[in-house]
């Protein structure tokens, strides 16, 4: 009995002592996040955490670049940065995103959620992409929110059916980051420097360039604001150095606001054109409309330009 009961010991311990546990996989509310040749995360697994210039931390979404370089894309992303939620990026020392030689890569930047690149004065991130006859050449397009916080911000997009330097939905540049942009000539539609719904300069400068085309924008605002706080602002595009397609757009008192005219207007849409003795934009020859006013859509002047 005593030997029956020993082997049924052995039997029965055996296997627990040969079974290693396996890894626990790190998940994330990012789906999928890649930088250049490599998926930080795919299918919300983080499958990556450091690479050559740059490291990742899964509970801020943080993505650090030290001086980076990078060159090319992975996979369908056409993204040097890819990712399909919100992403923070932080900045240390000199950064490359340069895809000129790249031509399946449409973006430079491309974020299905909220943007926020920050550092110091000291950091800096420039953004080259390729031609591209056919499709877009895009530095930054992020469907919600973009914020430039105390960096240096280079974008230089090269020429395509769609040429932007970025595309955003609500753009704040802060902590006297410098934004320098310029896009590429649209071969077959509108480029703009900057596209954005809304525009708030908090602290900084900005300069933002349209490519040679007739139909260029330096800076351009889709039916809402552009405000203007702390700064200096420089647009400049053959058809318009700004658009502003709505309400009456706000320049505070130490802002320099440098438009080009050599285009066909400094200002156009809305009907407003920037009166520099009075720092004031006025609606030449017709009142402000205040009918149906409310929150952004409030002080249309009635006639276009």
């Amino acid at each position: 009995r005593e030997k029956i009961w020993y082997i049924f010991l052995s039997f029965s311990v055996s296997p627990i002592a040969i079974t290693a546990a396996a890894a626990e996989a790190t998940f994330s509310d990012i789906g999928k996040l890649s930088i250049g040749e490599t998926y930080i995360i795919n299918n919300s697994v983080v499958r990556a955490t450091s690479g050559e210039g740059w490291s990742f931390n899964s509970e801020t979404s943080t993505l650090t670049l030290k001086n980076a370089t990078i060159t090319t894309h992975i996979g369908d992303e056409d993204s040097g940065i890819f990712c399909d939620e919100d992403l923070n990026i932080v900045l240390e020392g000199t950064n490359i995103i340069d895809l000129s030689e790249d031509t399946d890569a449409d973006y430079g930047i491309f974020t299905y959620g909220n943007l926020t690149i920050s550092g110091t004065d000291e950091d800096s991130l420039t953004i080259k992409t390729a031609d591209q006859p056919g499709s877009e050449s895009y530095g930054i397009d992020t469907y919600d929110d973009l914020v430039v916080s105390g960096v240096t911000l280079n974008i230089f997009t090269g020429s395509g059916y769609y040429s932007r330097g970025i595309t955003t939905y609500n753009f704040t540049i802060k902590d006297n980051a410098f934004v320098n942009v310029k896009a590429g000539a649209a071969v077959g539609f509108i480029n703009y420097g900057i596209d954005t719904s809304y525009f708030t300069l908090e602290s900084g400068t900005v300069y933002s360039e349209a490519g040679e085309n007739d139909s260029g924008y330096g800076i351009g605002i889709d039916s809402y604001r552009f405000v203007a706080k702390n700064g200096v602002v420089t647009a400049k595009g053959n058809r318009a150095d700004i658009f502003s397609s709505s309400a009456k757009p706000e320049i505070g008192e130490n802002v320099t606001l440098n438009l080009d005219g050599s285009g066909r207007a400094a200002i156009m849409g809305g009907g407003f054109i920037w009166n520099e003795e009075t720092r004031e934009f006025v609606c030449p020859g017709h009142s402000i409309d205040y009918t149906n006013c409310s929150g952004d859509h409030c002080g249309v002047c009635n006639t276009y330009i």
